[in-house]
């Protein structure tokens, strides 16, 4: 399983697209205002992520301290 940041940016796209033609797995993080379609029509799994605040959401980090 290939872990993909950046998936609709212009490298992310290119290098999801070569590892789903070689049959690779993919997971591809993207915003939820991206253009994903293409990504999601070659089969790759979809993660949606975003900027949030740690000291406003501590249960999304957990084990790690919280400094702002």
């Amino acid at each position: 399983m290939f872990l993909v940041t950046g998936a609709t940016g212009g490298l992310g796209r290119r290098i999801v697209r070569l590892l789903r033609d070689h049959g690779a797995p993919v997971r591809a993080f993207v915003r939820l205002t991206s253009r994903y379609a293409e990504l999601e029509h070659r089969g790759a799994e979809i993660f949606y992520w975003g900027f949030i605040a740690r000291s406003r959401h501590p249960q999304s980090f957990p084990g790690r301290a919280i400094r702002d």
